[in-house]
């Protein structure tokens, strides 16, 4: 291997496993947006 030769990697932004859920083309949009529905009415403080 050269030694002037480098390699980068970069890496995608970290995400949740909703927003995982929601950019799949796999999903139902029907189950996508009772997901979003449920995720809006959560309340983080209220998990707890």
């Amino acid at each position: 291997m050269a030694p002037d030769l480098l390699c980068y990697k970069t890496y995608d932004t970290p995400k949740t496993a909703f927003e995982r859920v929601v950019a799949s083309k796999y999903v139902l949009k029907q189950s996508k947006g009772r997901l979003k529905k449920q995720y809006q009415a959560l309340d983080p403080f209220k998990l707890k």
